[in-house]
Formats: C-alpha cells, sequence, structure tokens
C-alpha cells in the first residue's frame, strides 16, 4: 500500500526530523555556551588575580627609590656622619639589543674593565628580572659627560642619581660607626631588615647597624 497524493504523512515525517536536528543543534550550542562560560569563570574569576598580576607586570615597571639614610650626629651637634650625591651608570637590560656592543663601549668608559669581563656581568640572569643593572658607582665628572654625551647610541644605558654616605672626620671613630653597604644573605635573614630589598645599602657595623631601622629611612 502506498500513500495517496496529497497525504500529509511525508510532511509530518519531514518535520519531525528536522525538529529533531534542530534540538540536537540547540543542545550543541547550549553546550558549546556553557563550555564559553565556564572557561570565562575560570579565567576571570578563580584565575583572575594571577593573570591581571602577570598582565601589569607586562605593561608596569615599578622603579624603587632608597631614601637617604638618617645623618648621625655627636651629643653637641656636631655632625659624624652624613650624605652626599654620588652618580651611578646603570643598564635597563629590558632596551638593550646587542650586550657585545654594549660591554665594548662600557670598557672605555669604566677603567680596568674589559668587554669579557663586562659582557659577563651583562648577561648574568638579573634578580629581580625587571631590575636594572648598576655597573659603576660614583663615576666622576668626566665618566659622565662620556656617557651623557653619547646617549643617543645606546639609549639602554644612564645615569642615575643616588645618596652615597660621607664621613667628614675620615677614620676617626670608624670601629664606633661602622659602614654601610649593599645587603647580602645574611643581613636578609635578620628580623630588622625585612624592609629592605636586593641592592639597598644596610648598615654592616657599628651605629650604622646597631640603628640601621631608624637610619635607613
Amino acid at each position: 500500500a502506498g500513500c495517496a497524493a496529497g497525504d500529509p504523512e511525508p510532511r509530518v515525517r519531514a518535520d519531525g526530523v528536522f525538529a529533531s536536528r534542530t534540538r540536537v543543534l540547540h543542545a550543541l550550542l547550549a553546550v558549546a555556551l556553557g563550555l564559553f562560560l565556564a572557561r570565562l569563570y575560570l579565567l576571570q574569576v578563580i584565575r583572575g588575580e594571577k593573570y591581571r598580576a602577570g598582565s601589569l607586570q607586562n605593561s608596569e615597571k615599578t622603579q624603587r627609590l632608597e631614601a637617604p639614610r638618617g645623618l648621625i650626629f655627636d651629643r653637641k651637634g656636631r655632625l659624624l656622619v652624613g650624605n652626599r650625591r654620588s652618580y651611578d651608570l646603570v643598564l635597563d637590560r629590558d632596551r638593550m639589543t646587542d650586550a657585545g656592543e654594549v660591554a665594548t663601549w662600557l670598557s672605555e668608559v669604566l677603567t680596568g674593565e674589559t668587554p669579557e669581563s663586562l659582557l659577563a656581568r651583562i648577561s648574568a640572569k638579573p634578580d629581580p628580572t625587571h631590575r636594572p643593572l648598576v655597573l659603576a658607582h660614583d663615576l666622576t665628572f668626566s665618566q659622565v659627560a662620556f656617557v651623557e654625551a653619547r646617549r643617543e647610541d645606546i639609549p639602554a644605558l644612564s645615569i642615575e642619581t643616588t645618596i652615597v654616605r660621607e664621613y667628614p672626620n675620615g677614620q676617626l671613630a670608624a670601629h664606633v660607626l661602622g659602614y654601610v653597604g649593599e645587603i647580602d644573605t645574611s643581613d636578609q635573614a635578620r628580623d630588622d631588615m625585612t624592609h629592605h630589598v636586593t641592592g639597598d645599602q644596610v648598615g654592616k657595623a657599628g651605629v650604622e647597624r646597631s640603628f640601621d631601622d631608624l637610619l635607613s629611612g
């Protein structure tokens, strides 16, 4: 037996197949949307803080400015330990293109440094990675002028003004007043130096060490 002309059964069957396929398509779309929303929730809510911090680290650079250390006077108000300005040669490795060229150029500025020794320092892994590398402290006026006159050749180099300790009376009472130096692992283990970071100048002996928390500013 067959279907007579105009019988609605084929149309009904076709409509049923179409409706079934439509439901499958809707289900697939719902699953895809659900997976998309779940992924979005994972990235923006659960892991949002991690990716936000990474994004800021890539787009922002924090430069830490060290405060001048406090002055030390005797009981009559006479200055025993003061501060003076110093000029440091700093390299921003993020802007450096050719380490060998920089090392060769710097050997002309820094007396006693060879291109090989400078290249080894430049290529060493920085800690932390974004921290600029201080290549030399307390540059002379002629060294500062030499670098500044050629800044366009190597823009990764710059001169930074820092504050260093000055002892007006020379070695007088040096064993009591002490001295400062760059923080090391033994200093970082002390409870009173937790506010310091790598590269900071801290008290190493005498009054400078005993009262570092007050003098570090």
